[in-house]
């Protein structure tokens, strides 16, 4: 089979908009010449890969097959041209990053100000998002890192280094009225209400299956955000509301003074700071760099 990559780019195209005037329009060539190319794939795989009507261009079950081969395939020749431009601009390069909110100011940021001092021609693409859009972006070969947490339940196709480990604490302001009790349960987290990530974020899954696991009902959210910043623990500290905190950021002298809570869970709740790349990615120079600083610097963060 000897597919063409601009073949497979034009297909791809099609496939997202699924109307081929403004797939051409996209491409920069004509719908006759966009026409034959499919045509020239289908005749190549061997397969129908689009059902066509007079306006739509819809993929057949076929279609949808052949859009995970190919977006592989564009990611590995587009890993392929990069590299080899890295290779011949030497010291210069692009690196498209992503990052969570969580990990950008205390991990990505610090680990980009080394590199750009020791790389001043290094042009950098910093995407910032949750972490199942992150690998979602890694997957499909429009980033070439992310750096997110882990959670113990959370599945990836992607390969994981693993930076560092931190352990989430439950924590309220001094004063609680939790931490009058002699003991506590998941039932005892309920009576008030919480300070926790968006419902799509890993960590609030991850924290809601403990509830789920000990037959719980989930506690009832008063304020959501992006992440559990410095800020979310200053209204925590003000409030009766509870929330939860990685222990990293605790000891922060900046950190607003809260407490966890001395309550022993079924299984620890904790992540892994992890730099995320596709399975068999060609690593290039500028990402074995990127992640040999992210490396150094955990290193010195947990001495």
């Amino acid at each position: 089979m000897n597919l063409s990559f601009r073949d497979i780019e034009y297909f791809l195209v099609v496939g997202e908009l699924g109307h081929m005037g403004r797939a051409a329009a996209q491409c920069g060539v004509t719908q006759p010449a966009l026409s034959k190319s499919i045509r020239r794939l289908e005749e190549e795989t061997g397969i129908r890969l689009f059902d066509r009507a007079a306006r739509r261009m819809s993929l057949t079950s076929s279609g949808l097959a052949f859009v995970e081969h190919a977006r592989r395939l564009q990611a590995e020749y587009n890993d392929a041209v990069r590299h080899a431009g890295e290779l011949q601009a030497g010291q210069a390069g692009f690196l498209r990053i992503g990052a969570t909110y969580a990990t950008l100011d205390s991990v990505v940021m610090p680990a980009l100000a080394v590199l750009l001092r020791r790389r001043p021609a290094l042009r950098v693409s910093l995407t910032v998002g949750l972490s199942d859009a992150l690998c979602t972006n890694v997957e499909q070969g429009q980033l070439d890192l992310a750096v997110a947490p882990v959670y113990a339940r959370q599945v990836t196709a992607l390969d994981i280094f693993t930076l560092g480990e931190d352990v989430l604490e439950i924590v309220v302001r001094e004063g609680h009225p939790l931490l009058e009790k002699g003991s506590l349960d998941f039932l005892d987290l309920l009576q008030f209400s919480w300070i926790l990530p968006r419902a799509q974020a890993s960590a609030r899954q991850a924290f809601f299956s403990l509830f789920e696991d000990a037959g719980s009902a989930v506690p009832n959210v008063a304020m959501e955000v992006e992440f559990v910043s410095e800020g979310a623990l200053t209204v925590v500290a003000a409030t009766d509301l509870i929330s939860f905190a990685p222990s990293s950021l605790l000891k922060e002298p900046s950190s607003p003074h809260v407490v966890p809570l001395p309550l022993r869970l079924p299984s620890p709740l904790s992540r892994k700071i992890s730099l995320l790349t596709r399975p068999a990615a060609t690593w290039t120079p500028l990402m074995e760099a990127f992640r040999q600083v992210l490396a150094d610097q955990m290193q010195g963060q947990a001495v």
